[in-house]
């Protein structure tokens, strides 16, 4: 039994040792990464948004993992912040490096200090009924206008447009089911009739049907992307002439 314990606790240093090896590889460390994401169950916008933090910051710090020090991280967010990155951007930054390196690679003493930045509160943008109209009448593909359209009248994020899916809209009770929203959680939206009307003509009319995905990119496999739906939208707009300020997640705020 006592050699048994003399050599758990040797592995254990040695476990110990590893974690700290300037010789961890960066493909280890989001290996690392990986695996706490799943052991925490973050929603997968959540993964991907980190994932691509992860490699930003080590695209450009050239340094182990291991190597890293909290003059680094701080450099790192200082720049983004002197970018002219929104507030929540950069948090989303902060955010990123905290789960890295405090829960992921177990140095917390690196990210003490890495708070996230005050976002004052502003009034949503509403968008009047009128350049909603202008605004779709703009969009000639009828997959971009349909999501426009559907996220302004059942006040959806753009994430939960883009991943709706054939099988989550369920007409006969003018409800759509939101499998994940923000945050992971699952929630039941409206549908008012006129806009189950609008999705029955989308059905009619979009070639070739919907089969998993109801707004699908090249192949019917495949859903629309965050960026090709608020490019649509950016273009409609700019081409109608309405505000630039508006944003596609100004369309939810008919509803949310």
């Amino acid at each position: 039994v006592r050699v048994r314990m003399v050599l758990a606790r040797a592995a254990e240093g040695k476990g110990n040792t590893m974690k700290m090896n300037g010789d961890m590889t960066i493909s280890a460390a989001l290996e690392r990464a990986e695996e706490q994401m799943t052991i925490v169950n973050l929603a997968e916008n959540t993964r991907r948004a980190y994932r691509l933090e992860f490699r930003r910051f080590f695209d450009n710090v050239g340094k182990a993992p291991s190597e890293v020090v909290a003059a680094d991280l701080r450099g790192w967010v200082l720049g983004r912040i002197e970018s002219g990155l929104a507030p929540g951007s950069v948090n989303m930054t902060a955010g990123a490096l905290r789960f890295l390196f405090r829960d992921a690679l177990d140095r917390p003493d690196l990210v003490k200090g890495l708070r996230n930045q005050r976002i004052p509160r502003k009034l949503p943008r509403h968008m009047s009924v009128e350049e909603i109209e202008q605004l779709t009448l703009a969009v000639t593909d009828i997959r971009y206008r349909t999501a426009i359209v559907l996220s302004y009248g059942a006040g959806l994020r753009i994430s939960e447009t883009d991943g709706v899916k054939v099988s989550d809209i369920i007409a006969d009770r003018n409800l759509l089911h939101i499998p994940s929203g923000k945050g992971g959680t699952e929630r039941m939206a409206p549908l008012p009739a006129n806009l189950v009307g609008h999705l029955r003509g989308y059905w009619r009319n979009i070639f070739p049907r919907p089969v998993s995905w109801m707004f699908y990119a090249r192949s019917p496999d495949q859903p629309i992307s965050t960026d090709s739906l608020r490019n649509a939208f950016n273009a409609a707009r700019d081409r109608v002439g309405i505000s630039r300020t508006y944003t596609f997640h100004c369309l939810r705020h008919y509803l949310g």
